[in-house]
C-alpha cells in the first residue's frame, strides 16, 4: 500500500469515477486503457485495477520493479492525454488537487 502512495494517494485511488463512477466513465476509461500498448496496460490493470504492489506487478510481469513504474509513468500519462481528448468525457476530466501539469503555464 505504501508504494502505491508515491503514484497517486489513497483517496484519489478510492474515489477515481471508473471505481464509483457511471457506467459511461468506465467505459471511457476502459477504452483509453484498452489504446495503450500492451505493456502500459499490463502494469495500469496490474497496480491500479487489481491493487498488486510494484513487486508484485514486477514479479507477475517478469520485469524490474524499476521497469513497473517506468511504464505506470508513461501509461498513465499517454492515458492522461486520451481523457483529455476524449469527446464523450465533457470535459470532466481535471488533475488532482495540487498535481503539477507539466507544459501548462500557472
Amino acid at each position: 500500500m505504501i508504494e502505491r502512495a508515491r503514484y497517486l494517494p489513497r483517496e484519489a485511488y478510492t474515489s477515481m469515477p471508473w471505481r464509483n463512477g457511471t457506467g459511461v466513465t468506465r467505459e471511457i476509461v476502459r477504452d483509453g486503457i484498452a489504446a495503450l500498448p500492451a505493456k502500459h496496460q499490463a502494469v495500469i490493470v496490474l497496480f491500479y485495477l487489481r491493487g498488486r504492489s510494484i513487486t508484485e506487478t514486477a514479479e507477475i510481469l517478469g520485469i524490474p520493479a524499476g521497469t513497473v513504474k517506468s511504464r505506470l509513468h508513461f501509461g498513465l500519462r499517454s492515458l492522461r492525454g486520451r481523457l483529455e481528448e476524449d469527446r464523450r468525457f465533457g470535459g470532466a476530466y481535471r488533475p488532482l488537487a495540487g498535481a503539477v501539469v507539466v507544459g501548462v503555464e500557472p
